[in-house]
């Protein structure tokens, strides 16, 4: 009967409590998730808004060439994204910045969810 009254969604809500719990302090997380990888992706943000031209990554390989306003504001959240991992990783795992730590991973997801919204509306319509 445990098997009719699982949960099929629990992986989803695992991922969900690790993004808004703090992560364990390690060397790796604090440094290869809270610096390394942010900055790959800010980089790869700050050249969407620069030129002017993104692309949107769909399914099975397939692609769209974002140019205009679309990829400024696709890199715009590409940004967000990169600044919400350095807030978990690295903002938590320092004990003086972890008091700001909940503040910039809102605020980033806020502004992911309303520019990368943007995008996919734009798409849409």
């Amino acid at each position: 009967m445990n098997f009719l009254k699982r949960n099929v969604h629990q992986h989803t809500v695992n991922e969900i409590n690790h993004l808004s719990g703090t992560p364990s302090p390690s060397f790796w997380s604090k440094w290869f998730g809270g610096v390394i990888v942010p900055v790959c992706i800010l980089i790869y943000g700050l050249r969407c808004c620069i030129s002017q031209k993104a692309v949107f990554f769909g399914r099975h390989g397939s692609h769209l060439e974002l140019s205009g306003i679309l990829a400024i504001f696709m890199g715009f959240a590409w940004l967000s994204g990169a600044f919400f991992l350095h807030f978990h990783y690295f903002w938590s795992s320092i004990k003086r910045l972890c008091v700001f730590a909940d503040f910039g991973k809102s605020l980033s997801l806020i502004c992911l969810l309303g520019t990368f919204g943007y995008v996919i509306w734009s798409i849409l319509i």
